[in-house]
């Protein structure tokens, strides 16, 4: 196991075995490495090696990785789940009243039948376009910012944070959508159990499509400073909500919490990105060590 302890700086240089040099601070931070093989055998290593910290493993993947834990942990904290609950109960008051009902049946009687209507929304929530498209964002992004003209590096640097935080977004909320879905345990509409919570009895509490379909808007809008367009893009953000309860596939309580959950999602990467600290796995391979390490940077 490898541990590096080093001063977070956007200006400063990381050198393995050196640590960050800033105009600040001027301090050495060490690589310990423990050798599995020679159990209690510890190492400092503190050389004059000049490469980049970023040269010792593969940076995109890795890079996220450590992101990931504090989305996680972002989410599940005492605000985050203080904020889920408050969508849930939202959820509890319209699914076991006759609310749902009586909203589903005055909006499909006054809506028009098209079933090309909202077909964009559709495909934005199916997780098979989605995460391909995420991807695709986020690798043409990684080559576009080692291109030599700096307009294509700064188009790839946008590419970049979009897709990534679009990706960890979509990770971090995963877990407590696809686990509501079976914990309120309510059906589609003209199923007839109806939206009423029956715990582990169906799996269509949240609207999944709802989820995956928001999060790329949100993030994009936590990527502009332009007003009007971040309105457009967080209005757009519950296009493919509005089409699930268009097409009669959910229920409003059920659209709005797959929404919900995007929204905390989503704030939970922005934390994250405006974070001091940051927790991340790299791969180590350095004059004979190869293994895992933990990098914590502060």
């Amino acid at each position: 196991m490898t541990i590096h302890r080093n001063r977070r700086s956007h200006s400063a240089k990381c050198r393995f075995g050196l640590g960050c040099i800033d105009e600040e601070f001027i301090a050495p931070r060490l690589w310990t490495l423990w050798n599995v093989r020679r159990p209690w055998t510890t190492e400092n290593v503190c050389e004059n090696d000049e490469r980049l910290l970023d040269d010792c493993f593969y940076q995109p993947a890795w890079r996220v990785s450590g992101d990931i834990y504090s989305d996680y942990r972002n989410f599940h904290s005492g605000r985050g789940l203080a904020l889920l609950g408050l969508g849930i109960g939202m959820h509890a008051i319209l699914a076991n009243t006759s609310l749902d009902q009586r909203f589903r049946d005055s909006f499909q009687d006054h809506a028009v039948s098209d079933p090309n209507a909202f077909e964009i929304g559709r495909h934005l929530g199916d997780v098979w376009v989605t995460v391909p498209l995420v991807v695709a964002a986020w690798s043409l992004g990684e080559c576009l910012e080692q291109e030599p003209d700096e307009g294509r590096r700064r188009v790839g640097r946008k590419l970049n944070a979009w897709g990534a935080q679009t990706g960890r977004a979509l990770f971090a909320g995963a877990t407590a959508t696809g686990t509501l879905q079976v914990l309120i345990g309510a059906s589609r509409p003209n199923e007839f159990r109806g939206s009423k919570w029956r715990p582990f009895d169906d799996s269509n509490g949240v609207s999944g499509h709802a989820f995956v379909g928001a999060v790329p808007f949100l993030v994009a809008a936590k990527h502009t400073d332009n007003r009007l367009l971040k309105t457009a893009l967080v209005i757009g953000s519950g296009i493919t909500g509005y089409s699930r309860i268009y097409d009669d596939k959910h229920y409003l309580s059920q659209a709005l919490l797959g929404w919900w959950i995007a929204h905390l999602a989503v704030e939970a990467t922005d934390l994250t990105n405006r974070s001091s600290v940051q927790y991340r796995l790299v791969p180590i391979g350095h004059k004979g060590y190869a293994g895992i390490g933990i990098e914590f940077r502060r």
